[in-house]
């Protein structure tokens, strides 16, 4: 018989809503969800493993309205995933690239 039991990494650690997407950290992984109708159609949601992961970038917005943090992903090119947000979410966006970085191999 089987039991809804929801796994302990079925809840984020810490998440950031930003303009275009969601960033939650887990504790095994992070997954990045696009909310565009491009994305939606192609790639909506992103997971990646830490060990994937070797970097985050977080460019704060001091003269724009926005921000944004990527998440450097290991491969032939070093690609980037980039989320952006509101100015006035950067100190939460700042918890999220620490707790990345601490978790981070």
């Amino acid at each position: 018989m089987a039991t809804n039991v929801i796994p302990q990494q079925a809840v984020p650690l810490q998440s950031l809503r930003g303009v275009n997407g969601q960033l939650d950290v887990y504790a095994d992984r992070v997954i990045i969800r696009r909310y565009d109708l491009l994305s939606q159609l192609f790639c909506p949601e992103q997971s990646f493993r830490y060990d994937q992961i070797t970097g985050v970038r977080l460019y704060e917005s001091r003269f724009m309205e926005k921000g944004w943090i990527e998440l450097v992903i290991m491969g032939h090119s070093d690609r980037c995933v980039r989320l952006v947000y509101r100015c006035d979410q950067h100190r939460q966006a700042v918890a999220v690239q620490q707790l990345i970085e601490s978790r981070l191999g």
